[in-house]
């Protein structure tokens, strides 16, 4: 099935709008298919490095294995991934656990790749791709055994309020992850806060919480047991990879965006590929984990 193709938006774009969110995803695509994921991962999403990661692509699934070490999934699971792109990291765990995984994502294009991917992979029985917003779920009380969200969260404009439904679907004893970028927890000068808007807004992620900060709202919505960790050191060098590959392009994406060939939105995605480890070289933001029970 050809993917969907929409219009590119022309409203004023409102970070945290499930419609910029999705019409993002749509605008970049290629960018994303061109220069970081490949068919075995389907991954958009950064890299985590050890002593055992020896490439680029290594690292994008070794990102989810940490992720499935935090999550503890076991066989027969019920699992939901919240914002799932076009399904990598779901296929990834229902080969190598045995679980059933739910995706939901808000960008229609993802939906049809994301199913196709699985159904290429002998994978449509166990993983399926929904259109849904993770803030809103249409899911009941108490459907699912783990909750996972993997470099996603930070579109929520209320971490608090993913986290509220995210506590709302899992079953009692049930567990969450969430693996993404957290804003230094101190105040920024201008000119860091001009720097870490600029990848922001590229990325057009509404804000960042800090570790501290996203772990309390965790303990406010009734999760136990809640960890946090910095990373940072783990993922720099998969930020450090994609400044390089964009530095590598931007004179021709700049000139083709000067013309009129690449939109805003696109423009904007390099920009961020650029200031996104400028920004993390300074210390504005890094890599962090929280896992969290439910009782």
């Amino acid at each position: 099935m050809p993917p969907i193709v929409t219009e590119p938006l022309t409203e004023p774009l409102v970070r945290g709008d499930p419609k910029t969110t999705a019409s993002y995803y749509e605008e970049t695509w290629l960018d994303y298919r061109m220069l970081w994921l490949n068919p075995s991962n389907r991954a958009i999403h950064f890299g985590y490095w050890d002593e055992t990661t020896r490439n680029h692509s290594e690292s994008l699934l070794n990102m989810n294995r940490v992720l499935a070490s935090n999550l503890r999934p076991e066989a027969g699971d019920k699992i939901l991934d919240c914002g799932c792109g076009v399904g990598g990291t779901a296929m990834w765990m229902a080969e190598h656990y045995d679980v059933d995984v739910t995706g939901i994502t808000v960008t229609p294009d993802q939906v049809v790749r994301g199913n196709r991917y699985a159904a290429e992979r002998g994978l449509d029985k166990r993983v399926r791709i929904a259109l849904q917003d993770y803030c809103q779920m249409a899911f009941p009380d108490e459907t699912f055994d783990l909750v996972y969200g993997l470099e996603s969260i930070n579109y929520a404009p209320s971490k608090r309020q993913y986290l509220s439904e995210a506590f709302r679907v899992l079953k009692p004893g049930g567990r969450i992850a969430v693996q993404d970028g957290f804003r230094a927890d101190r105040a920024l000068t201008p000119a860091e806060h001009r720097l870490q808007e600029s990848w922001l807004e590229g990325w057009v992620v509404p804000n960042l919480s800090s570790l501290p900060e996203f772990a309390g709202y965790a303990e406010e919505v009734g999760f136990t047991n809640v960890t946090k960790r910095d990373c940072t050191p783990n993922v720099i060098k998969s930020c450090r990879r994609l400044y390089r590959v964009t530095m590598g392009c931007y004179p021709i994406a700049a000139g083709l965006h000067k013309v009129g060939l690449r939109s805003d939105l696109q423009h904007g995605n390099v920009r961020a590929a650029r200031d996104q480890y400028r920004a993390m070289r300074k210390g504005l933001w890094g890599y962090g984990i929280v896992a969290a029970d439910k009782p």
